[in-house]
């Protein structure tokens, strides 16, 4: 069976009632996508869909752990929905199931990939950047709960920056 990647026509994808529009990210646990929520509008979603539920059941079991926590922050990514369910394409299945966590869009993919592309960053705009993941982690930290493994690559950008 085929499994969505960057090589994918994304036009019919789908997986439970959330269309596919891009692939925002790809990393050890699974890959993120950008999507559209067929129950709600069209609301725009991120659905990260977890590679192997063998290797990656506890990671997938955390953050649904913390995300039912109901945490709300304008800097932290909040969870919307998890479930379990195959890739469809055009109504017909193309994967085995796979866990997914479904969060709030932000849709201008990964900090990392506009550094890159941006060549560094101006130190006015980084402080921005720099103070708003500080406030984050401390409003998540007052809860609790250690992120673990903040990097570049695990911050989303919401806007266009």
């Amino acid at each position: 069976m085929v499994v969505a990647n960057e090589d994918c026509d994304y036009e019919d994808m789908t997986i439970g009632h959330y269309k596919i529009i891009q692939e925002l990210g790809d990393g050890n646990y699974g890959t993120a996508y950008l999507a559209q929520d067929l129950n709600n509008n069209g609301e725009k979603v991120c659905v990260k869909v977890f590679k192997t539920e063998d290797e990656t059941i506890s990671g997938y079991k955390k953050e649904v752990e913390v995300g039912i926590l109901g945490i709300k922050h304008s800097n932290v990514c909040s969870l919307i929905e998890c479930g379990k369910g195959p890739f469809m394409d055009d109504g017909e299945q193309i994967s085995d199931d796979k866990l997914f966590i479904v969060s709030e869009a932000c849709p201008n993919g990964e900090a990392f990939d506009y550094v890159s592309a941006a060549d560094g960053l101006d130190p006015k705009y980084a402080r921005r950047v720099f103070g708003q993941l500080l406030d984050g982690m401390e409003f998540i930290h007052s809860k609790g709960i250690a992120h673990r493994d903040m990097k570049l690559e695990n911050v989303f950008l919401a806007r266009d920056v």
